[in-house]
């Protein structure tokens, strides 16, 4: 999560201070830190360190966080490149979340292949 933090600045960067101690996620495998912009870094040992913006989790939460079906994120929010769709997105382990243009979110979740 340190070397998350420190791609994008460390205190002077985009997320600023931390908000919270390294906690430990309620599952007891992934650990995750608050920051003062309100994105959170979450970090699972299979999948790594990565970004979730304050919007991302607002829905992500409603959803039941990493214990919810989409499970924890697997890359940082992005920006897509459809200008008429879907313009950010964030993938986690058994879905999406994702905002159009015009800032209407929608979540995504599939059933894993077991």
């Amino acid at each position: 999560m340190r070397d998350r933090w420190a791609e994008v600045g460390r205190e002077d960067g985009e997320l600023g201070y931390p908000t919270s101690d390294e906690l430990v996620a309620p599952d007891g495998i992934g650990h995750y830190v608050y920051f003062e912009n309100g994105t959170a870094i979450y970090w699972l040992p299979i999948i790594g360190a990565w970004r979730v913006p304050a919007n991302m989790i607002s829905l992500w939460a409603g959803e039941g966080f990493e214990s919810g079906p989409l499970g924890y994120p697997v890359e940082n929010a992005r920006t897509t490149g459809l200008s008429d769709g879907l313009v950010i997105a964030q993938l986690f382990q058994y879905g999406a979340i994702g905002y159009t243009a015009d800032n209407v979110a929608y979540v995504g979740a599939y059933e894993p292949v077991r």
